[in-house]
């Protein structure tokens, strides 16, 4: 069964797209926009000058990140050393099909570790199936006003929880819900509430070779976190983040199939519709009421903004943009960045043209409709700096390498001053603010040297916004 994790993390280093990073030092090395070759280079940095090959580096790596998936932390297994497990390349079509069907299989979940964080993750994960058919919805909809208040009620369940464990004679003591206080103290629809946090969870997983006689200074708790793996030592943690609360409208679209998409217009027939219409001039734009609420979920925008923006949207081009949108049409009409670029909120704008090609699905500045409410969402007053800083990197950043390097600072300026200054007026303020910015040394900026510097704008906020 063991293997089964190996595979699935082979597939993640094989193909990060969101889901799989490596930061070195607080900073990301490798992630999808990186070449495979990175991560070759980052093993030779963990594995320095010990004579094995790329495909052993890879494989030890492989094999670590597995053990840690799987380790129980309250056991001190310090001094065993871990077999190795490779997987053989199937090159028979006959071979990937098998092994396709395999890995489609359903799992069992005792052979995992009690304690291991994939085991603790899909235990949380299993009260939405299991409590699923017995959820009453109309006490779901009693949230509606406030639709996150069950995370107190559930908070004042566990200490009262934690409260009777101790005149029990039990431990109490625990990360992650156990199974004793799900089945005794939690109602069904809190439970799938529960199990639904669990569901789109991300695994940070940290480590660090242990040198020399640095473990003899290691506490008895500490020790419980060393992984031995072909001779070598590594301290490590697992954390399980991006606990995101869900409302009781994850309960309607989860019941919905999984056909529904998030973001794709829904067509039905005018007795199954409620139109939601805004008049705008003589024009009438046409949603039904779970598209409103998906664009709503999904953007910083209410209900009436969302009807601007379409409308803004269909000013730019309306040979192209119908006034009520069929399904699909929402994220397949593009209209030409040239006609984005001429709107009276972004005309002026001297990175219009950065915007709209960080936007676009294709790169070339072509926005469908979701892509121009994903910009002016982000661009709202609503949106929170975190996410306004990351889209300021990602269209200052010109030639999309990840970094802010002084081409990149020199097309900004050059944005920003309407070429009002000198070439070596740019040169020279570009050269300033990479010294005064660039923590390692390494000539550009991260996106964490960047935030660092944005961040202390005290007009960031002000300027990166736009009205609709």
């Amino acid at each position: 069964k063991p293997i089964r994790v190996l595979q699935a993390v082979k597939g993640l280093i094989g193909a990060p797209q969101n889901n799989f990073k490596i930061l070195k030092n607080g900073k990301v090395v490798y992630d999808d926009k990186r070449e495979k070759s990175m991560f070759n280079r980052i093993l030779r940095e963990m594995f320095l000058r010990d004579g094995r090959t790329k495909d052993e580096r890879s494989t030890i790596f492989m094999n670590l990140i597995k053990e840690i998936l799987l380790k129980d932390f309250t056991t001190n297994d310090e001094h065993s050393d871990r077999k190795l497990l490779s997987i053989k390349k199937d090159r028979k079509k006959k071979d990937k099909n098998q092994l396709h069907e395999r890995a489609c299989n359903p799992v069992n979940q005792q052979f995992l570790p009690k304690s291991c964080a994939l085991r603790q993750i899909l235990d949380v994960q299993l009260l939405v199936k299991s409590s699923i058919s017995t959820i009453d919805p109309s006490k779901l909809n009693k949230s509606r006003s406030d639709p996150y208040c069950y995370i107190d009620d559930m908070y004042e369940k566990y200490l009262t929880y934690q409260e009777d464990a101790v005149y029990d004679g039990r431990s109490s003591r625990t990360s992650w819900p156990n199974s004793s206080f799900c089945t005794e103290y939690l109602s069904e629809e809190e439970k799938y509430q529960l199990g639904a946090t669990a569901l789109d969870c991300s695994i940070m997983i940290t480590f660090r070779r242990l040198a020399g006689a640095e473990e003899n200074s290691l506490t008895n708790a500490a020790r419980n976190h060393i992984v031995c793996i072909e001779g070598m030592k590594f301290i490590v943690n697992v954390t399980i983040t991006d606990l995101d609360p869900k409302s009781h409208k994850h309960y309607a679209k989860h019941r919905s199939g999984p056909g529904l998409k998030l973001l794709s217009p829904v067509i039905a027939t005018p007795s199954d519709r409620t139109l939601r219409t805004c008049a705008m001039g003589n024009k009438v734009v046409t949603f039904t009421d779970q598209q409103l609420e998906d664009y709503q979920d999904c953007t910083f925008f209410t209900r009436k903004e969302i009807l601007r923006v379409h409308q803004r949207f269909h000013e730019a081009s309306p040979d192209l943009v119908p006034v009520i949108m069929t399904e699909g049409q929402a994220s397949t009409i593009q209209v030409p960045r040239e006609r984005i670029e001429r709107l009276p909120e972004l005309v002026e704008n001297p990175f219009k043209g950065r915007m709209c090609e960080a936007f676009s699905r294709d790169g070339d500045g072509n926005l469908t409709f979701e892509d121009f409410l994903d910009l002016l969402s982000v661009f709202s007053e609503q949106a929170p700096r975190d996410i306004k800083v990351y889209y300021a990197f990602k269209i200052y950043d010109y030639d999309r390498d990840g970094f802010i390097g002084q081409s990149d600072l020199l097309n900004v300026i050059t944005a920003l001053t309407r070429h009002e200054l000198s070439l070596e007026e740019h040169q020279q303020i570009a050269e300033k603010v990479i010294e005064e910015a660039d923590v390692d040394g390494d000539g550009k900026l991260s996106y964490l040297e960047f935030e660092h510097v944005i961040t202390r704008a005290p007009d960031f906020i002000s300027t990166f916004h736009i009205r609709i």
